[in-house]
């Protein structure tokens, strides 16, 4: 009798196993994808500059949820000033989806660090918006009003802004993307 109740419990917790280590097991993520690079405001919806996003790492979830790619991601015709050799991100997302763009590396025994902005990645893998940072007197950051802001996949503005919204909507709670 205690033999037939521990079978239940036994192929349960093989499943649960199974389960937690099919959820956490990285996804290896190798793509690019055409995009969009957009500056926000009406008087500034004719800036629409084609590019493309390469992405290739690895996304892994923990058992909490929480989201961590490893890996490069490019961004056709930017200039990023970090050598090539330390262009690797390990990136968290948050509950809200996003992760900042932040590159750290040693160059002769100095710290250095770049921030190129904040990264939103559907779950899917399949969508990318990008709040791009720009120089401002106090450092480098982003307006909501008139900043840069890279959608992909898209092939124009609309396209752009409705991935934009989607991915940035638990992120910008009061406030649309235009």
């Amino acid at each position: 009798m205690k033999i037939k109740l521990w079978i239940p419990i036994g192929i349960l917790l093989v499943a649960i196993i199974a389960g937690a280590f099919i959820y956490t097991y990285p996804h290896h993520l190798t793509f690019t994808m055409q995009g969009i690079m957009y500056q926000l405001g009406e008087e500034n919806k004719d800036y629409v500059k084609p590019v493309a996003v390469s992405v290739n790492g690895k996304m892994k979830k923990s058992i909490l949820g929480v989201r961590t790619f490893t890996g490069v991601i490019d961004i056709e015709g930017e200039d990023i000033p970090v050598p090539s050799e330390n262009r690797k991100l390990e990136l968290r997302f948050s509950e809200n989806g996003e992760a900042q763009l932040l590159y750290r590396y040693i160059i002769n025994g100095n710290i250095k660090h770049f921030s190129y902005g904040i990264i939103f990645i559907n779950d899917d893998s399949n969508k990318i918006a990008i709040m791009k940072y720009q120089a401002t007197p106090n450092g480098r950051g982003w307006n909501g009003g008139d900043g840069y802001m890279i959608s992909t996949p898209a092939q124009n503005r609309d396209e752009a802004l409705e991935i934009s919204n989607e991915l940035l909507d638990d992120f910008y709670t009061r406030f649309t993307l235009k």
